[in-house]
């Protein structure tokens, strides 16, 4: 978020609505956040959401729906569990 942005107050009003439960991060009153923002969507744009494996920069409700629900979708996924389809884990002593 940024301080004065009209696009930022409609995404935070969104959130509100939609994902109750989010971390903001304003580029006005921190460096830190604007340094994480450009690391992690290459450019210091806002408003930017950042849900799953997904960053959609801009608001756009469609979109932000999307990248919420891939969010709920993957939440608790252990990126390091191989499923019961792939075979034996040869790192699994059990």
């Amino acid at each position: 978020m940024k301080d004065g942005c009209p696009h930022c107050l409609t995404a935070k009003a969104f959130l509100d609505a939609h994902a109750p439960v989010y971390v903001e991060y304003n580029v006005s009153t921190s460096a830190r956040a604007e340094r994480l923002l450009v690391t992690l969507v290459g450019r210091p744009e806002v408003p930017v959401l950042i849900s799953g494996y997904h960053a959609v920069i801009g608001f756009d409700p469609g979109r932000w729906s999307e990248a919420l629900e891939h969010g709920r979708q993957i939440d608790g996924f252990d990126p390091y569990h191989m499923p019961a389809e792939a075979g034996r884990d040869p790192h699994d002593d059990e």
